[in-house]
């Protein structure tokens, strides 16, 4: 295969530049190097709908060599750029290629458009319209090969079928096939699977054009042997819209001999089985999307699966994946809401009233429509099996010893198995430096003070800059316990280590991105632990005018996306670096007319964002809650 690539012969599989993509910016060694060109030099690589050079630029010394590949829009060439540094400026180096504006990391999932393709569709347009719709005769075709031909660099066919897939043209498209298979040469192999793709785009309830899908897919598939990504996608987008959806499961498993499905194939399918009410495939793309996906990619698709499952009524796959994105945590951007709220007045006009409000974060409410939220939990049987992989997939896997030492670890774990468990566990620097400049030591004692007047069993972590904290509560006669470590790199997993082994519901006071870690434990495990770090962390807190310490929010229920018997909530995505979690916005979605807003109840010794005094009796019922 390698010998092949070599000698320059065009390939369709993507699977042999996979090595040369992930070696972009990063350092190798010569030997590895030198494997890797002499194999790509000289090179043309075809796939997908364009062609890209390699070139060798200079010979390899016997230095650590810093490589990338450069793309040059105009030219629409990749070239290998090969230099020698010493390792002081490599990382420099490294920053500069990063910053300019030419160069790129090259993904066989990116579409570069060139400029030259940009104005041939301009062009190609502009013949659509100057010309009479229907059936084109040979020389018109022969106009616009000819046309194009001298503004385009690559094939013009492949041009104009991906411009009339794009405009949904299928009159021409079907044209343009015919005046092709007219030709004695076979029609470039971008061609076909952009004009299945128009084909089942466009076929609606139409059976004779779902036929002559089928028929070109056939004949497509005996004559190839070899598929890449790319085409796999496009072949897709065309299956999932006709009844012979199912083909796309063959094609996902042509897809796996080299690399997981992208998140591109995997919706088109989800969508077929929302169009054609296929639960068992809805609940087996939806597992994918779980085991070798990221659902996150859901989010800013939300509106495309609500649009879908209304325009074929299949309420059921509706609410199945709201209730996917909803245990992942997914929220939805305001401009997806927004056409989600268009997509049910057009199919259900009169029937909604919809309202941006949020859910209260004590009582778990909305403030709309005063439907009460569930409550994020967390089972005994799923924190069992977060708690056993943590210390393997997250303080292994994440190779913390860079940070710290093995002897500091074993240390920190004997610590917490003696002195613990925790009900809260603070980041002592992160209180003694949020607020107002200068950092006061006062702040994390009045921290302190606050969970204690709740009789919380509370750990302090930090570096040795609490030395003299840890001295001022020995004289206050406060208990905390503190636990200082040589360094703040790996602190956050510590925290992390210390809740865990202590209860499902032990606190953590810190504003740090926590959430991070989730993505070194297994598939199965991220929406646990993000469910979980959601509820204890405590990242919104202030001091009073009275310089007491208070709570402001926390996320103890879920938001969405739900359904209830009066409409559906969907979550806002607003998060920003005070809110990492957003901040319990949603969309409340209601039958009928608009309901008015419940009254604001005032309690006595209650808290406020504006810093009134917190009573004991708050303390404890905000506890309780």
């Amino acid at each position: 295969m390698m010998q092949q690539f070599a000698s320059g012969a065009h390939l369709a599989h993507n699977s042999i530049l996979q090595p040369l993509i992930n070696c972009c910016f990063h350092r190798l060694r010569t030997s590895s190097m030198s494997r890797l060109l002499s194999f790509t030099s000289q090179s043309r690589i075809q796939f997908g709908t364009g062609s890209f050079g390699c070139q060798q630029h200079r010979p390899l010394g016997t230095r650590t060599h810093f490589f990338c590949i450069s793309i040059n829009d105009s030219v629409h060439r990749a070239t290998i750029h090969c230099k020698r540094f010493m390792s002081s400026d490599l990382n420099e180096r490294e920053s500069e290629w990063r910053r300019s504006p030419k160069t790129s990391v090259f993904s066989l999932n990116n579409r570069i458009m060139r400029r030259d393709r940009t104005e041939g569709q301009a062009l190609f347009r502009d013949l659509i319209s100057k010309k009479d719709s229907g059936d084109w005769s040979i020389a018109d075709w022969d106009e616009v090969a000819a046309l194009i031909s001298s503004n385009v660099k690559g094939p013009w066919e492949a041009l104009c079928m991906q411009t009339l897939y794009a405009d949904r043209n299928v009159e021409l498209g079907r044209s343009l096939m015919n005046y092709l298979e007219g030709k004695d040469d076979c029609p470039n192999r971008v061609v076909v699977p952009y004009f299945i793709a128009l084909l089942g785009a466009t076929s609606g309830e139409n059976v004779n054009q779902d036929q002559e899908l089928k028929k070109y897919y056939d004949d497509f598939m005996s004559a190839t042997d070899l598929l890449d990504a790319a085409t796999i996608e496009v072949l897709i987008k065309g299956l999932a819209y006709s009844s012979h959806y199912l083909e796309c499961l063959k094609l996902l498993e042509i897809c796996r001999e080299t690399h997981n499905p992208g998140s591109g194939m995997l919706f088109h399918v989800l969508l077929a089985s929302l169009r054609y009410h296929d639960m068992d495939l809805c609940e087996l793309i939806l597992s994918e999307y779980e085991q070798a996906a990221e659902p996150t990619q859901l989010q800013s698709l939300a509106a495309e699966i609500v649009g879908t499952s209304l325009t074929v009524g299949n309420e059921r796959g509706l609410t199945r994946v709201m209730e996917f994105m909803k245990k992942h945590g997914l929220l939805i951007p305001k401009k997806q809401l927004d056409e989600i709220v268009e997509t049910f007045h057009s199919h259900q006009p009169g029937k909604w009233t919809e309202t941006y409000g949020y859910i209260h974060h004590k009582g778990g409410n909305c403030v709309v429509c005063r439907h009460q939220m569930d409550r994020l939990n967390v089972t005994d049987e799923e924190f069992s099996g977060l708690r056993s992989a943590f210390t393997d997939q997250v303080i292994v896997g994440s190779n913390i010893f860079y940070k710290s030492t093995p002897e500091e670890l074993k240390h920190f774990m004997d610590f917490v198995e003696r002195n613990g468990p925790f009900d809260v566990v603070i980041d002592g620097l992160n209180v003694i430096h949020k607020g107002p400049k200068p950092p006061r030591r006062e702040r994390l004692e009045r921290a302190v003070a606050y969970f204690a007047e709740a009789n919380k069993k509370i750990l302090i972590l930090g570096s040795k800059a609490l030395k003299v904290s840890a001295s001022n509560f020995r004289r206050s006669g406060s208990k905390p316990t503190i636990y200082m470590t040589s360094t703040t790199k790996a602190d956050d997993v510590f925290f992390l280590y210390a809740a865990i082994h202590s209860s499902k519901d032990t606190l953590i006071v810190s504003f740090d991105k926590l959430r991070d870690h989730k993505f070194r434990l297994e598939r199965k495990l991220r929406p646990i632990f993000h469910k979980w770090l959601q509820s204890v962390q405590i990242y919104d807190w202030f001091f009073s005018r009275y310089g007491d310490f208070g709570i402001r929010r926390r996320h103890l229920f879920s938001i969405g996306p739900a359904k209830d018997d009066g409409g559906w909530h969907f979550p806002v995505n607003d998060c920003d670096k005070d809110a990492p979690y957003g901040k319990l916005g949603v969309l409340c979605l209601r039958h009928g007319k608009r309901r008015s807003p419940p009254p604001r109840v005032r309690r006595s010794h209650q808290k406020s964002s504006t810093g009134v005094r917190l009573g004991t009796d708050a303390r404890k019922e905000w506890f309780e809650t």
